[in-house]
C-alpha cells in the first residue's frame, strides 16, 4: 500500500469510526476499541517502517543487480497478510499477537502490576482524547456539509 492509498485509507477509517460512535450513541468506553484499533493500526505501519529501514539494511546485495526487494520472508513474525474472513474469524481483533507468533517468555524482575497501571492511566488520556476527537472531526463533519 503506497503513501496516498494509506492516507485515504486512514481517512476513510476515521470516517467510518466517527460515523460507527455517532449512529450508535456509544459511550466513550464502548468507542475506545475501534479508535484505538485504528491508532494502534498507524503505530503498527509506522514502527514497521522503521524497522523496514533496519531490514533492507542487512539484505544481501548483488554486484549488478544491488539489493533485493524486501518480502514477507523477510519480516516473517513482524507481520502477516490475513483476509477479511480470518479477520471477522477472530471477532474482528488486529491485535498482532492473534496473527503472527509472540514470545511469551516473562521477566522476573520486571513490576508488571505498576506497568498494568500506568497503561490503564495511559488509556484513560487517550480514552478522554478520542472523545475530543471524535467531537472535533463531528464538528468538522458539520461544517463541510456534506
Amino acid at each position: 500500500m503506497q503513501g496516498k492509498q494509506l492516507r485515504k485509507l486512514e481517512v476513510e477509517l476515521w470516517r467510518a469510526a466517527d460515523q460507527f460512535r455517532a449512529n450508535r450513541k456509544l459511550t466513550a468506553s464502548e468507542y475506545s476499541m475501534p479508535v484505538l484499533g485504528l491508532m494502534f493500526s498507524r503505530h503498527a505501519y509506522n514502527r514497521f517502517q522503521k524497522v523496514k529501514i533496519e531490514v533492507v539494511k542487512t539484505l544481501p546485495s548483488h554486484p549488478q543487480r544491488g539489493k533485493r526487494p524486501l518480502t514477507k520472508k523477510d519480516v516473517e513474525g513482524l507481520c502477516k497478510v490475513v483476509t477479511q474472513a480470518e479477520i471477522e474469524a477472530k471477532d474482528w481483533s488486529l491485535s498482532p499477537g492473534r496473527y503472527v507468533g509472540v514470545d511469551v517468555a516473562t521477566d522476573e524482575d520486571f513490576d508488571y502490576e505498576e506497568r498494568l497501571n500506568e497503561l490503564h492511566i495511559e488509556l484513560q488520556g487517550l480514552n478522554e482524547e478520542a472523545i475530543t476527537l471524535a467531537r472535533t472531526i463531528s464538528e468538522n463533519y458539520k461544517d463541510l456539509a456534506l
